[in-house]
């Protein structure tokens, strides 16, 4: 059970990793600008969702 959590971890933070060099090597301006806008638009949902008064 362990070593399946592990495994699907290590595939996760894979995924990050070539995601990361795919931004910062290959992807073209569009694919960057869509990129940060998803990042951006995560965050200030997180944000919202943090700082709501209505717990």
């Amino acid at each position: 059970m362990k070593a399946g959590v592990l495994l699907i971890w290590t595939g996760c933070l894979l995924a990050l990793a070539l995601a990361a060099l795919h931004f910062a090597f290959v992807a073209t301006p569009r694919e960057r600008l869509l990129t940060l806008a998803l990042l951006l638009s995560t965050a200030c949902s997180l944000d919202r969702n943090v700082r709501s008064p209505h717990k």
